[in-house]
């Protein structure tokens, strides 16, 4: 299973999993603590996903991109 950090509220961080489930957990427990970092559980602790983390960003980057390109624009 893996998780999205969603947000920082004071010391207790908030991941979403992609069914929508929610894990809250104290922000000083994680490894990266950046909104949409991504974490994989591994033996009940989530671990820091550094590869996944930058897949998803590129992914998101790409797609913020081809929101405002012009229309006609390849």
């Amino acid at each position: 299973m893996t998780y999205s950090l969603d947000r920082i509220e004071g010391k207790v961080a908030v991941l979403v999993n992609e069914n929508g489930e929610s894990k809250i957990l104290p922000a000083d427990e994680l490894e990266a603590n950046i909104e949409g970092s991504m974490f994989s559980e591994i033996n009940g602790r989530l671990v820091f996903d550094e590869e996944l983390t930058r897949a998803r960003r590129e992914r998101l980057a790409k797609r913020a991109k081809n929101m405002f390109k012009k229309q006609g624009e390849t």
